[in-house]
Parts: C-alpha cells; structure tokens; sequence
C-alpha cells in the first residue's frame, strides 16, 4: 500500500492500494495521543474480492517488521564501495539498536566505513568503560576516540547517528541530541572504504540510513524513509524476513548488502493493535480494479 491519506481521531485508515508489497504508515490513535506504525502486506496481490492482507501494529518506538539480529560471532553485513557509497568525509550514518545481550568482543561495531575484516571509521560499544558507545576513528595511533555518554541500557531501543562533515569533524548523535563526549579527532580512511554492519555485536539493527552531507537534525528519526530523500544514498530498513542472504537498498540506489554468518531477521517489539473489525474495498475511479482498502478499528479495544 501506498499513498496514504490520514484523519485525526481514527475510527478508520484510509490506503490507496498500490503495486502488492509491504508498506509501513502511521497514524495518531486516540486516545493515547501517540503515533503508531499500521504495516500492510499484501497476500495475494488480486484485485478483486478475493484479496487478503494482513496488518501489523507497532508503536513509534518499536517499528514495524523484521529487524537483523547479530550473535557476536560471525555475523555482520557487507556492503561493496560503490560511486554513489563512498564515504570519505562529509556524510553521516543512522539507525536504531537494541542490545539484546552484552556485548563481549572488545573490537565490535555497531557499524564500520573501511576494509572488511579490518579496522574503520564508526561506532562500537565500548565494554570496558561502562557499556558506553565509542567512536573508532581507523587511525593506527589514535584508534578509539572519547567515550560518549552511558551506559546503555540492556534490552532498549536506541538511535545513534554518526555526522562526519567535510573538514573531517566527526559529532555523534544518540537519541537524537549530540554528544558532548566526542569531538574532532584525526579520521583515516581506507582508499575505497566498504560499508560494515554488526560485527562482533550481540543485538538488533534496524533503518539503517546512509547520506551524503553531514546532516545534524534528526528529528525525523522515527519516520521511515520513502527511499527518494535528497541526500539518502542509501537505506537498509532490514525487512527481508527470514531465509534471505542479502539486504536490499531501498534508496533511489542498488547498494545492496550481503548477509554473513547466517544474520537472522527477527520481529521487532510490536503492541497488541486495536482490533480491525472490517476491511472494505473500493474501486475509486472506475476502472474496474480495486484501488482502496479501508480498514475500521474498535476504539474500545
């Protein structure tokens, strides 16, 4: 489903229904005042009254679907240098995780710019200092960079952001605000450095982003990207489910990942929704195709 179309106070959502896939929308269900995540997939994808969807529910701080889940072993994403990934100076890195166990590797990454099986410029979580994030910097004699601010909670769901601008300064952003403990550090960079994800971490990732400027608002953070933002090179909400050996890029790029050491795709931390009670389906131009889905919730529930 696609291009929605939202009221406030809901007593129903209103989707037109595009090409059959998976689309995630959100909403304000009163009356708890907070914004929810309704995820629409589409079964069979016939248009007609045989279709069947099936609908999902999260909350603004649980989204929707699959996350990747790593052992801290041998698991980790890969994602190959590319002209429209290159990222030497002047980008910036986001995503949420969530430890699901601690983290015992001293040189674990949440995330890398560099070789793979090697050292890079990114975020770890640095265990030997009080479960805090750290910043490696790829620089031999100045590796690991100050300590941001903790410790992490176990088990919780946090957003980090890493914003590197054009002179090499280097800010790290942790639910949204920036980080005291960081600041500008010598960064060294591999000649063509390679995108790395979860190696040697124990926990989830999810909406994984990628831009080309060194942004620093990330007030946005709980809204999944559309795919064709100015400035997003690339974006992982790592929704494949179960069984898949790559991750797709679902910017306007094909900087497609490579699954390692059998990642597993989880279901992130969803709420129970309130209960659908119909789902009606309307051919709104008169084509003869049906092209909405309107599906009515119990407020009571």
């Amino acid at each position: 489903a696609d291009d929605y179309a939202f009221t406030t106070g809901l007593l129903d959502i209103t989707a037109a229904v595009g090409n059959p896939g998976i689309d995630a929308i959100t909403a304000t269900y009163d009356p708890l005042g907070v914004d929810y995540y309704y995820r629409v997939t589409a079964v069979n994808g016939f248009e007609d009254a045989t279709s069947q969807s099936n609908v999902e529910f999260a909350s603004t701080n649980a989204f929707p679907g699959q996350s990747l889940s790593f052992d801290g072993t041998d698991d980790f994403v890969s994602i190959s240098n590319s002209s429209s990934l290159n990222l030497v100076n002047d980008f910036a890195v986001e995503f949420w995780f969530r430890q699901t166990t601690p983290v015992s590797a001293l040189n674990n990454h949440l995330f890398y710019v560099g070789s793979i099986g090697g050292e890079g410029v990114g975020i770890f979580i640095d265990v030997t200092n009080g479960n805090r994030l750290g910043l490696s910097t790829g620089n031999t004699t100045t590796n690991t960079a100050q300590f941001a601010s903790g410790p992490l909670e176990e088990d919780g769901w946090y957003h980090v952001a890493l914003s590197i601008d054009a002179g090499g300064t280097a800010d790290v952003y942790l639910d949204g605000v920036i980080d005291a403990g960081i600041f500008t550090i010598p960064i060294a960079y591999a000649a063509t450095p390679d995108l790395v994800i979860g190696d040697l971490y124990t926990g989830q990732i999810e909406e994984f982003k990628v831009w080309d400027f060194a942004k620093t608002n990330f007030s946005d953070r709980f809204s999944p990207a559309q795919g064709n933002e100015a400035g997003l090179v690339a974006y992982y909400p790592f929704d494949e489910g179960i069984g898949v050996t790559n991750t797709v890029d679902r910017s306007v790029n094909t900087n497609d990942g490579l699954l390692n050491g059998g990642v597993a795709s989880v279901l992130s931390n969803f709420i129970d929704p309130p209960a659908i009670t119909n789902a009606i389906f309307s051919d709104m131009d008169g084509d003869g195709n049906l092209d909405q889905v309107q599906l009515v919730f119990d407020r009571a529930v």
